[in-house]
Formats: C-alpha cells, sequence, structure tokens
C-alpha cells in the first residue's frame, strides 16, 4: 500500500485494498454549490446543513469563498448525512 495511502482515514486504507482486490470501486460523490447575492445566508444554509452552530444575531460576511472538502458521508439505506469528525 502506497504510503500516501496509508496517511488516509481506515475507511479510505479499506477503499484502496478492497479496489487493488476486487479491480474496481463503487464511488458515490457529489458537488454541491451555493451561488447567491450577497448577504442572503449562503453560509449560513451551509453551516445549517453541515449541522454547526451558526449565531444569526452575529452576521459576519464572508471573504472570497468557503471550500467545504469531504465533510459528509450519506448513508446509502437510510440516506442521512453523516458529518466527518476531522
Amino acid at each position: 500500500v502506497p504510503l500516501e495511502i496509508l496517511k488516509m482515514d481506515d475507511r479510505s486504507i479499506n477503499l484502496f485494498e478492497e479496489a487493488l482486490k476486487d479491480g474496481k470501486e463503487t464511488v458515490h460523490n457529489i458537488r454541491i454549490m451555493v451561488v447567491g447575492h450577497m448577504g442572503v445566508g449562503k453560509t449560513t444554509l451551509v453551516k445549517r446543513l453541515l449541522g454547526e452552530e451558526v449565531n444569526i444575531s452575529e452576521r459576519q460576511s464572508t471573504e472570497g469563498i468557503d471550500v467545504y472538502v469531504n465533510c459528509c458521508d450519506v448513508s446509502l439505506s437510510t440516506h442521512q448525512w453523516i458529518r466527518r469528525t476531522k
């Protein structure tokens, strides 16, 4: 197993090993872009979807863009979002 893979979490290592054994891997990825006018609550919406605390009385504008990578899994049986821990 390459060093880059060994630095990943256990789930990723297992997926890599299964892909080597089976010769394929099923991946279910989704990318979501939230766009809209300034000050309409895009960041608040994303934070609430990710289950983060949001204090709407403390409005703070986002500078540039926020990118969230590998932040959730989705249970294929229950269709529920599962927030990954950092």
